[in-house]
């Protein structure tokens, strides 16, 4: 379902960006025992041993600077799949949105039947009225003229009929109508129950996208933190060049 998709996809990332974290951390501890190393060389600068050791530093120095390179540009290429992952769980969301406006316009035209139902029975209960009336009517005549006419009789029989088959048919549409009404509770019914998923499913989602974004952010933070490390790494190497040129 779409909801499973989002949830994977936001799975997927979070564990990405533990991974992510957990190599920062990793290179940071890279970082700092290289300079406690440079740290520990310029103390001892005045040995012997110190033009080697500097060459030592040089290529572990080379070294490192090629594996932050990698980093970075790995770093990078994590940082563009959280962001494609983010396009889709905004494409999803509009999707689950398109669906529901579908779903308004069903129950809509629902309504619309439900009124056109409506109307045929009221239609039909005046016109059963206007027959009772007429009914009425004639009794009233027939015991006023006291007549026992054949011809009246069978026009009194046709109309009994004519209002028996009329509230036979509304009989029958009040029960199609009862089914209606349940069938339509029913529908509302579920309608709303998939309305409040699907609310709290984009209230979710946007509570994990938001998240995302963070994390994104926090990411970000990290690069410039390490780029911001290399360079002071790299001021340091290009000092101690200096001072073994002047030495």
């Amino acid at each position: 379902t779409l909801l499973t998709r989002c949830k994977e996809a936001i799975k997927a990332h979070q564990e990405k960006q533990v991974d992510l974290v957990t190599e920062r951390d990793d290179l940071i501890q890279k970082l700092n025992e290289k300079q406690q190393f440079i740290e520990s060389m310029m103390k001892d600068r005045n040995s012997e041993e110190t033009s080697a050791a500097s060459l030592e530093v040089k290529e572990h120095f080379n070294s490192d600077i090629t594996v932050l390179l990698h980093d970075k540009e790995r770093l990078q290429e994590e940082l563009e799949s959280t962001r494609l992952c983010i396009r889709q769980l905004e494409i999803d969301l509009e999707l689950a949105r398109k669906q529901q406006n579908i779903k308004t316009d069903f129950n809509d035209e629902i309504k619309h039947q439900q009124d056109e139902f409506k109307q045929k029975y009221e239609d039909l209960l005046t016109k059963f009225d206007e027959k009772t009336i007429e009914l009425e009517k004639l009794i009233n005549d027939k015991l006023n003229l006291e007549t026992s006419n054949k011809e009246f009789q069978n026009l009194m029989k046709n109309y009994q009929e004519e209002i028996l088959k009329d509230k036979q048919q509304i009989e029958q549409l009040n029960n199609e109508i009862e089914i209606l009404k349940d069938n339509l509770s029913k529908e509302n019914e579920q309608h709303l129950k998939s309305f409040d998923t699907l609310k709290t499913e984009y209230e979710n989602l946007t509570n994990e996208l938001h998240q995302t974004k963070q994390a994104k952010d926090n990411i970000q933070s990290l690069l410039d933190e390490t780029t911001q490390e290399r360079t002071i790494y790299k001021d340091k190497y290009q000092s101690i060049q200096q001072l073994e040129h002047t030495g």
